[in-house]
């Protein structure tokens, strides 16, 4: 998919007006050819893909309460506030 998406990009740049810029207007979109998939295709698509796109979201959210937790324990273990020990404790209450 990603390769006929690249082929397209290019295909429409090809048609593109010339100018000191790449510009891609309605009517270079009018020229791509695009296939419309059925409702049933689209359905196991979105089958497929769900798992995954619920894996970034989640990794994300993962994310942010790791820079969360870190922006709060780092300033203390560099200031000497806080000791690895104390760190531990605090991970493991969280």
């Amino acid at each position: 998919m990603s390769c006929a998406f690249s082929e397209l990009i290019g295909n429409l740049l090809q048609s593109a007006h010339d100018s000191a810029f790449d510009t891609i207007t309605i009517n270079t979109l009018g020229l791509a050819q695009v296939v419309a998939a059925t409702e049933n295709i689209r359905a196991e698509f979105e089958g497929a893909v769900a798992p995954l796109f619920d894996r970034v979201l989640l990794t994300i959210e993962e994310n942010a309460a790791l820079q969360q937790l870190r922006d709060t324990l780092l300033p203390q273990r560099i200031s000497g506030e806080l000791r690895i020990a104390d760190a531990e404790r605090r991970v493991v209450a969280a």
